[in-house]
């Protein structure tokens, strides 16, 4: 676990990424599809690949466009997530959590 800041974006991982953020700004929350490549080659980058000196390029694909299994809808996951990466997760996950569809 951790985290990375490429260009001018942070990301925190726990094994996956989990967060997206410029400037403070979410961007991206898991499930999202977060995900590093290696801007040369187009191949993935893994968490433990990513180091200081590499061009890397930052994907992103939004929930909404993947097939989830039924795991993701479990929000008591996702507190687990939130205090080892501590950064909220819920609140842009589940809509019961910000009051909104």
């Amino acid at each position: 676990m951790g985290e990375v800041t490429i260009g001018d974006v942070d990301m925190t991982f726990w094994n996956e990424h989990m967060t997206l953020e410029r400037k403070g700004e979410r961007l991206a929350t898991f499930p999202d599809l977060i995900m590093t490549m290696d801007t040369n080659t187009g191949l993935p980058l893994l968490t433990a690949e990513l180091q200081s000196g590499l061009d890397v390029t930052v994907v992103c694909v939004p929930r909404t466009h993947l097939k989830l299994g039924a795991g993701i809808h479990d929000e008591a996951l996702f507190k687990v997530v939130e205090t080892v990466v501590n950064k909220e997760i819920c609140k842009y996950v589940f809509a019961s959590s910000i009051g909104t569809a």
